[in-house]
């Protein structure tokens, strides 16, 4: 085992662990965003409907 820890290539557990944390946070932040893009993105395209809408029928 003391070989394999001094070989240049070795990564421990630990290091595995934290960078798969770290990518999990991200993951979850990039999901959050996105949704929350949608979100606006689509309440923003009803509104636009609606005073489109509201204007085709003369009702400014």
């Amino acid at each position: 085992m003391k070989k394999l820890l001094e070989k240049a290539g070795y990564v421990s557990i630990e290091v595995v662990v934290v960078a798969g944390i770290i990518l999990l946070a991200g993951l979850v932040a990039v999901a959050k965003f996105v949704t929350t893009g949608k979100t606006a993105t689509n309440q923003s395209n009803k509104k636009i409907e609606d005073t489109l809408n509201e204007a085709s029928n003369g009702n400014y």
